[in-house]
């Protein structure tokens, strides 16, 4: 979680700081166990979701919901960890968390029960797994595209072979 965002400013504690307190153990629940920023990451990563599932989906039906996050730095934070959590918490149905971003691009997390790699393909930088998958740039102007694509998908239906 501490590593996801876009600037330095964006994380609790730099990568590196992070790891030199971590190498610092042999065994890191004992790290875990000792290290206030452990909890203090914990904490951030709570807020962080509790900000994320305040905001309405873009769109819902039974089968699929897209979010538009902002560009802030909890959203950068969460964002893949937010369509993990919804599909975790419902995986039959298909999510996509869209997060704008500074340039003005598009950040996309497709969690699905299948098939998020192959409409993330579609896209530049679009990639990943059959349940999960995302794309890293998406153009302004392909962005209804994306969300027209994502929501005429039968996300339930087996893929023809």
């Amino acid at each position: 979680y501490n590593a996801y965002g876009e600037t330095e400013s964006d994380v609790l504690i730099h990568p590196r700081a992070l790891y030199r307190v971590l190498h610092a153990y042999e065994d890191p629940f004992d790290f875990a166990a000792r290290e206030p920023i452990v909890a203090a990451l914990i904490d951030r990563c709570r807020a962080d979701l509790a900000a994320a599932r305040a905001v309405a989906p873009a769109y819902a039906d039974e089968r699929c919901a897209l979010y538009r996050l902002p560009d802030e730095p909890w959203a950068r934070r969460v964002h893949g960890t937010f369509a993990h959590r919804l599909a975790s918490d419902d995986p039959a149905r298909a999510y996509a968390v869209v997060r704008v971003r500074a340039d003005g691009t598009f950040s996309v997390s497709v969690r699905a029960p299948r098939g998020a790699d192959a409409l993330c393909r579609r896209f530049p930088n679009g990639g990943g797994r059959a349940t999960a998958a995302g794309i890293d740039g998406l153009p302004a102007e392909r962005l209804e595209e994306f969300v027209r694509s994502f929501r005429a998908l039968d996300w339930c239906q087996e893929p023809s072979r």
